[in-house]
């Protein structure tokens, strides 16, 4: 056995890669056979975002693909930049999407992506075509990238302020005391600390469920539930962003309910998991996945918006990504969940923080959103622009 790098569906993105973490693990002589890469090699993403793909261009040297990666080699026939394209193309009409095996998350298998019909013009065209998108999509990428950096400084700024708001209130003179708590340092001296589980308890996501009830189209039988994506993806959890489940008559299952807030117990990665998103409205006989859990106050000392920024803050989420544990997948214990520390002020004044974060990160979010409508364009632009020449609508 050896040290190697390998890459997981995190590093793998739409035509590129993400590099700039890429961990190592031990591989015997057999797993290199079928698990390491050459240049030119075509991988696709099985889980998350099915069907992402990217082209390895040896940018680590003897690096390895984890079982949540595909790879297929294209052989000399083919150009493999001309077939990237298609298969990104693919992908963006929803085609992968519609061939996956769905549990409660989606997987594509090797064997139905080997299966995938494709365009072969010949061998010069293909050359003619991946040069040209070459030289397109960098141009609109350039652009891409440039917002990315604005919206990216947007994220850092809404996040300093939250993180100010949460650990040291709205006066930054105010008297600061010992926490008693290490990784939590100094709070404000009227603050009090507690454990989560002396303010509320955990419940459990999602049992005993099998992949047809989630696909059922029985809609007299089915019921709503929170996907992670609704989790991993908001601060608080959007009512428009629910799927389907089958349920069955006095079956017993946990629903959600208003001020809620629901913990991503299972991730890819450290970065997502065990993040907190707030049920913010009533919400009628709404299930959970089964990937998280719900936590419901039973305390009158903390208000449920304040407590959810205060767990989104970098001090709380870097303390809950040190208790988690995993390899291939994260996971996060309960108890450790239940354990955590909370530092807060008075109800009125945990009122008063979370209004002011919500009037400015809403200010935030606002100009956030505007760069996003340009670079959902952009993307619309390259989308388009992949298609009208990968089907020969456009000539080059």
């Amino acid at each position: 056995m050896k040290l190697f790098p390998y890459l997981k569906s995190k590093n793998i993105g739409w035509l590129k890669l993400y590099l700039s973490q890429v961990e190592e693990m031990y591989f015997s002589k057999s797993d290199l056979e079928a698990l390491s890469l050459k240049k030119g090699d075509l991988l696709f993403s099985e889980g998350g975002e099915v069907g992402k793909t990217s082209i390895w261009n040896d940018e680590i040297p003897n690096c390895c693909i984890q079982n949540s990666v595909h790879k297929l080699t294209v052989n000399e026939k083919s150009d493999a930049k001309y077939y990237l394209y298609f298969s990104y193309l693919l992908g963006q009409i929803g085609y992968y999407k519609s061939i996956v095996n769905l549990v409660s998350i989606m997987h594509l298998t090797y064997e139905k992506l080997r299966r995938v019909p494709v365009l072969s013009p010949p061998l010069p065209v293909q050359h003619r075509i991946a040069s040209y998108l070459d030289a397109e999509t960098a141009k609109i990428d350039h652009a891409l990238e440039l917002l990315q950096k604005k919206r990216d400084a947007y994220t850092r700024l809404k996040t300093s302020v939250i993180n100010r708001a949460v650990t040291r209130g709205l006066n930054p003179n105010v008297p600061l005391k010992k926490s008693g708590v290490k990784w939590m340092g100094e709070i404000p001296e009227r603050w009090s600390v507690y454990r989560l589980k002396d303010l509320g308890y955990l419940y459990s996501g999602l049992t005993g469920k099998s992949g047809e009830d989630f696909r059922s189209e029985d809609l007299s039988s089915t019921k709503p539930y929170i996907p992670f994506t609704n989790v991993l993806n908001h601060l608080e959890i959007d009512p428009s962003q629910v799927s389907l489940v089958l349920m069955k008559e006095n079956e017993r299952q946990n629903t959600v309910r208003k001020n809620d807030l629901i913990f991503l117990m299972s991730s890819e990665d450290y970065e997502s998991i065990a993040k907190s998103s707030l049920v913010p409205t009533e919400i009628c006989e709404t299930y959970l996945n089964s990937f998280c859990r719900g936590f419901r106050l039973t305390s009158h000392l903390v208000y449920a918006k304040y407590l959810n920024y205060e767990l989104s803050s970098i001090l709380y989420r870097d303390h809950l990504r040190l208790e988690a544990r995993g390899f291939t997948r994260i996971n996060i214990k309960v108890d450790r969940i239940e354990s955590m520390s909370v530092a807060f002020p008075s109800v009125p004044e945990q009122r008063a923080i979370a209004s002011y974060l919500d009037d400015h990160c809403g200010r935030i979010d606002h100009a956030i959103s505007i760069v996003d409508k340009q670079i959902d364009a952009y993307k619309r632009l390259k989308k388009s622009l992949i298609n009208e020449v990968v089907t020969g609508k456009r000539k080059v």
